[in-house]
């Protein structure tokens, strides 16, 4: 027994010399692995890049161009990273110190994302690329402002109470964003009353400029205000869900995006229904209940809300898609429903532009809206009272005319009881 003990002690000492010794070189291999990045990093020179930017005629010559970039030195992709000047020549530029041999990505803005600049026709370009290789010049030309330079970066629109939940985490999507709330006049005022609730997709263009895509919002706060001061719809909690940089995922019902990632469409549905209106009917004074509560959206943001309506129908009662996808590239909604049997007791609010150009995944837009109402109206729905479904005439797809049809949803869906 003792010599068989003997030799489990030795085939251990062993084995835990033979670990150590790989322990031991594995820390040699980090040190020097460490040691070299130090002696590279300190062969890197810093030096100056000068950025010369030129710009297109309608940019605002009282406005500041900034450079938004990969490096903590050009923003940190921030809206407003690095000020340029004006110079007597028009161009605009700055110098920043860089890393030499260190390849690098920017954009230009005007102080904010919703002002970000495109290339020929108002297109999305990639970002620019540079190697600031012993430092030198940098030349680019803006050819067009995603907004046409109309917008004013930094400024606040919001009316009435609207209140933001900085990056609200969603531990299903593993992701954070912001959530934001506009709150009736009398809110305050009434501490004893509870108020519906519409949820809303792309929160960030709904009641701000400053944060809307191209700074055109919709004005959802505007309307929502006059409306029930002038007692033409009920006082309600309108809650605005920021989308993310996972937008198209997350918009997308089917299990694959156009571009073949997966879709998260599903996972975004329940991030709504189990971690958004959770938070809301804690910190607000809300009617929780399906008959009081709301869901909304456009263009995929109206695909992702028809979805979540389909799959949540006891969640929700009130729709409202203004010029939504039907489809994507390679599906569409109706083959996703078998039944009607969802739609029952929901109210829908429905339109499309008639020239919405290449925004609608296909030339279907209209036909598409027809099979809608077929579905609306073979599920016992009434027209007028159950459902509207309106082509709008010559609309395009876009906020500014989403912002004309805010009053019409709001009335229809939250007509005074």
């Amino acid at each position: 027994m003792k010599k068989m003990m003997l030799v489990f002690i030795v085939v251990l000492l062993i084995g835990l010399a033979g670990i150590g010794g790989w322990a031991l070189n594995m820390t040699h291999q980090s040190r020097a692995a460490a040691d070299e990045y130090v002696q590279w990093a300190q062969n890197q020179k810093i030096v100056p890049i000068q950025f010369i930017i030129t710009v297109p005629p309608e940019t605002p010559t009282n406005q500041t161009l900034y450079i938004s970039g990969d490096a903590s030195e050009m923003g940190n992709w921030d809206g407003a990273g690095i000020p340029l000047h004006r110079q007597a020549d028009g161009t605009w530029q700055a110098t920043v110190n860089l890393l030499s041999g260190i390849p690098h990505r920017f954009k230009v803005t005007r102080g904010t994302w919703g002002t970000v600049e495109r290339g020929a026709g108002g297109a999305d370009i990639d970002d620019h690329t540079f190697t600031g290789e012993g430092g030198g010049v940098v030349l680019s030309t803006v050819l067009t402002w995603v907004d046409g330079g109309k917008s004013i970066p930094g400024k606040i629109t919001l009316t009435g109470n609207v209140l933001l939940h900085k990056k609200f985490e969603s531990s299903l999507l593993g992701n954070a964003r912001n959530i934001i709330v506009y709150l009736p006049p009398d809110y305050d005022s009434q501490p004893n009353q509870s108020y519906p609730v519409l949820y809303m997709q792309d929160g960030q263009n709904l009641f701000d400029s400053s944060t809307a895509f191209a700074g055109i919002e919709w004005q959802v706060d505007e309307s929502a205000q006059r409306l029930i001061t002038e007692k033409k719809m009920q006082p309600i909690i309108i809650v605005g869900i920021y989308n993310s940089p996972d937008r198209t995922a997350e918009f997308t019902p089917f299990d694959k995006t156009s571009t073949g990632l997966a879709g998260r469409g599903s996972l975004y549905g329940r991030f709504v229904v189990e971690e958004v209106k959770p938070m809301i009917d804690r910190t607000y004074r809300t009617l929780p209940d399906r008959a009081d509560t709301g869901i909304a959206g456009s263009s995929q943001g109206g695909l992702i809300t028809l979805a979540i309506a389909h799959d949540h129908p006891d969640v929700f009662s009130k729709v409202a898609v203004l010029d939504p996808w039907l489809r994507d590239s390679q599906h569409t909604l109706f083959d996703l429903w078998k039944d009607t049997a969802w739609m029952k007791g929901i109210r829908f609010y429905v339109d499309m532009g008639t020239n919405g150009g290449g925004l609608y995944p296909g030339p279907t837009e209209m036909q598409d809206m027809d099979q809608f109402t077929q579905l609306m109206d073979s599920a016992g729905l009434k027209k007028g009272s159950d459902y509207t479904a309106t082509p709008i005439d010559g609309a395009e797809h876009n906020e500014s005319a989403w912002q004309k049809r805010v009053p019409d949803f709001l009335t229809f869906l939250y007509a005074p009881k």
